[in-house]
């Protein structure tokens, strides 16, 4: 392993330690959405998985949350420190995994673990880790999912066994967090063949057999749950999803570039990627304009540490310059990923890049309230796609990591802060 290699696992597992340190010394008992959701455990407990726990479920996330802490309730006696350190177990079964997929598609044996480490480099990977939040189990599943599928994919084989458990991992998942869902409408691209005009490939005939199976038995436990709803979430949170909210799409976009300079700052490559410089001013200024007159999409990172520090007045002009920046970073991004991810061959590249952006356009239809998390929630599919081939690790990619691990522990402790 090379010398910028072991300084940025280093720096990772060591950002990974702080975490844990901090996870064990936090004593404060369950709140906000840790609380709400925790409430999901005790009424498994007095009612069973029934349909009537399912009509009393309380929150828009599926029930895998309350499952998971259930059997480790135990263990955790949904208690802090302990209840939280759930999901950096989780965190690290995640790595792994992440660990374990670049093995099977990345060819420098050097690179895997910093890959892996990666995670990381993004700071709300920290909020969804450090609190007993439902995002991490959504992630587990899905890189279990994506670990088996991608196995079978590289081997062309098809076994009925390993395919309903990649099914039954993904059911988990998806009732973890429902956008991952849309995952299966990018399952199509393994089993289409491009350079015949849009026609099924029978070269991977049992890949695709593969393919139906899981889809198939990935959707029966997450659509008997949803028929007892009425809906993909409980009735009483359908409003989260009524009606559209294109400026949360444009936010996760942007929060979407921003994840991508932390991961693999060099992904874009300047010369390659972006070489007509009226092209990028078009695709970056634009964005700026019509937000400032139009769109008015604003954000306030940090707003709790911000507003002890400027006016409301000032907090305003700080919220849209921060919702301008990520509007044009949002479709900057949008614009030339799509040209380097999806106007190629590489199929593996095409699914994990389409998958990432169908699940994070999910956010607009999420019209309450916009969240990172919503990001976050698909982070390992993003790291799948940016780091795939990847052959080095540079300086800048240690700064990243280091300007990652530190925002994401502010932005963690912040929670508690406030």
């Amino acid at each position: 392993m090379k010398k910028l290699n072991i300084i940025y696992v280093a720096t990772g597992a060591t950002l990974f330690l702080v975490l844990l340190l901090l996870t064990l010394l936090r004593q404060d008992v369950p709140f906000w959405d840790e609380a709400y959701y925790l409430e999901n455990v005790q009424i498994l407990k007095d009612l069973g998985f029934t349909i009537e726990f399912l009509i009393n479920y309380k929150g828009p996330a599926g029930p895998t949350f309350a499952l998971i802490h259930y059997l480790l309730s135990p263990l955790t006696n949904l208690q802090a420190p302990y209840v939280r350190l759930v999901n950096i177990m989780f965190l690290l079964f995640s790595i792994v995994l992440i660990y374990k997929i670049t093995k099977r598609v990345n060819g420098k044996d050097s690179i895997r673990t910093a890959l892996a480490i990666s995670a990381l480099s993004i700071p709300t990977v920290y909020t969804i880790t450090g609190m007993a939040l439902t995002e991490m189990f959504g992630v587990f599943f899905l890189l279990i999912f994506i670990y088996i599928l991608i196995n079978a994919y590289k081997e062309n084989k098809n076994s009925w066994i390993l395919a309903l458990f990649a099914g039954l991992a993904l059911s988990l998942a998806i009732l973890s967090r429902q956008p991952i869902l849309m995952i299966l409408l990018a399952l199509p691209i393994f089993v289409i063949d491009y350079d015949e005009g849009f026609k099924i490939d029978f070269k991977n005939k049992k890949f695709t057999i593969f393919i139906c199976i899981s889809f198939l038995s990935s959707l029966i436990i997450p659509l008997t749950i949803f028929s007892v709803w009425g809906n993909i979430q409980p009735a009483s949170h359908a409003i989260t999803g009524a009606g559209l909210a294109p400026k949360h799409l444009i936010l996760a976009l942007g929060y979407t570039a921003l994840y991508v300079l932390f991961i693999n700052p060099t992904f874009f490559n300047i010369k390659k990627d972006i070489s007509n410089k009226s092209e990028f001013l078009l695709v970056s200024i634009v964005p700026v304009l019509a937000n400032i007159f139009l769109l008015k999409v604003s954000i306030a990172p940090f707003a709790t540490i911000i507003s002890n520090l400027i006016t409301n007045k000032y907090l305003e002009l700080y919220s849209l310059v921060c919702g301008s920046l990520l509007t044009s970073l949002g479709l900057l991004f949008l614009y030339y990923f799509i040209k380097k991810q999806m106007l190629q061959s590489n199929k593996l590249i095409m699914f994990l890049s389409l998958a990432f952006l169908l699940i994070i356009a999910t956010s607009v239809k999420v019209t309450h309230q916009f969240s990172a998390r919503y990001v976050a929630q698909a982070f390992p599919l993003l790291i799948l796609a940016v780091n795939y081939n990847r052959e080095k690790i540079k300086i800048i990619d240690i700064i990243t990591l280091i300007i990652g691990g530190l925002l994401g522990i502010i932005s963690l402790e912040s929670y508690f802060l406030n």
